[in-house]
């Protein structure tokens, strides 16, 4: 979908976005070019098509080794976390080598400064001197360097966001895949963590200013979680909690190392535990303004800052808040869920739609009533009622 171009060196087929993230990565401009557009300009799609099969071959062999948990970048990925991909799989060539089977049967694990020096790999000089030879790649595995994600654990130092008052601090991140938790606290190296998370409850979504414009030039990993029985009596919340983590430079590669990291933990806990509850990490379906009537009626429009992550629907006074005003979580249509155009017994009006659910309906309506986001919202809270048909019946609750 969209306009198509050519990594010549490296003979694959790319999107527009990985063409923007190669020229900043300082790949050749003149060696990335463009054959295809949705008008039918440049080559004929019967011409595209016949370069597939080569494309197909180079990607097998370029990511013959890749973990799941570093996906490709999909259209809902930001470009900080597409340059880093593009860095991983032709520049330090990482998902061409055995790395991961070193690691798995049990092979010496090197400590953060052999992982910092990875870095080297990438240097001006190699990005310049690419082998059109696709089975020749840097061997990391001899040089003695292993991805972060690929260690068991990892630690970051980034900025926190700690509310309009305060701005960011800056806050020591530690992950430990072995017992799934996230924890983090302001000095480095101290016994007493102030804060703990159970990654079998949480999700991580990376976000730019195009979703959330408060976050300025930095790109930002939000994670999200489940609190506590602990943490909702301290905080008196039982929505989930939010925290907002950005790297101390603008380039968030740390953030990316972190994000992956998560995701491989996750997945070592959906095997080893055999945790249903543990979801994957998912990039959030929608985010956006809506207007919303409280529990009644009568009662006026507010402004609130809606996020559609998975099938639970939450509202925000603010983007950036730690707890949301409210959550639903949507289940089955035939569980009595359901999306209405308008207002029952007040007609339809343009833009605004009920969110029924066997506890209450929401009103809900775009801003400035607008048709085509009134849609997209109507879709996709529908998708995410369909795609809970296979699981237990689910509740909504609200504060307001």
């Amino acid at each position: 979908n969209g306009p198509a171009y050519a990594d010549v060196d490296n003979a694959v087929i790319i999107c527009v976005q990985c063409r923007r993230a190669r020229i900043e990565l300082g790949f050749s401009e003149k060696r990335i070019k463009f054959f295809f557009a949705d008008d039918g300009t440049g080559w004929t799609l019967g011409e595209v098509q016949a370069l597939i099969p080569g494309n197909d071959l180079t990607n097998s062999k370029l990511e013959r080794f890749r973990l799941s948990c570093f996906a490709p970048p999909s259209a809902f990925d930001t470009m900080t976390y597409r340059k880093e991909y593009i860095t991983a799989k032709y520049l330090r060539r990482e998902f061409s080598t055995d790395l991961a089977q070193s690691v798995l049967s049990g092979g010496q694990i090197p400590g953060p400064n052999a992982v910092k020096s990875s870095r080297a790999l990438t240097s001006k000089t190699e990005r310049l001197n690419l082998s059109p030879d696709l089975l020749i790649c840097p061997s990391m595995e001899q040089a003695g360097i292993l991805p972060s994600y690929m260690q068991g654990a990892m630690e970051v130092c980034a900025s926190k966001y700690m509310g309009a008052k305060i701005g960011w601090g800056l806050f020591y991140f530690r992950l430990n895949m072995r017992s799934g938790l996230l924890t983090y606290n302001k000095l480095r190296g101290a016994k007493n963590q102030t804060h703990e998370i159970d990654l079998a409850r949480a999700n991580a979504v990376m976000i730019e200013a195009e979703q959330i414009e408060q976050v300025g030039t930095y790109t930002v990993l939000v994670i999200s979680y489940s609190p506590s029985s602990a943490e909702m009596a301290r905080t008196h919340c039982m929505f989930s909690h939010h925290i907002y983590i950005r790297d101390t430079d603008a380039q968030g590669k740390s953030l990316v190392e972190l994000l992956i990291s998560i995701r491989r933990a996750k997945q070592e806990m959906t095997v080893i535990a055999h945790l249903e509850a543990c979801r994957m990490v998912r990039p959030w379906t929608r985010v956006g303004w809506l207007f919303k009537k409280g529990s009644k009626l009568r009662h006026a429009w507010r402004k609130r800052w809606f996020v559609l992550d998975g099938n639970i629907l939450r509202y925000f006074r603010q983007p950036m808040d730690y707890v949301p005003l409210g959550e639903v979580e949507l289940g089955d249509v035939s569980k009595g869920y359901n999306i209405v155009d308008g207002i029952p017994h007040q007609g339809q009006q343009g833009g605004v739609f009920t969110l029924v659910t066997p506890s209450r309906s929401y009103w809900i309506h775009t801003v400035d009533f607008n048709l085509g986001d009134s849609q997209a919202w109507k879709d996709d809270l529908l998708g995410s009622m369909d795609a809970k048909r296979s699981r237990t019946p689910s509740h909504a609750v609200s504060s307001l």
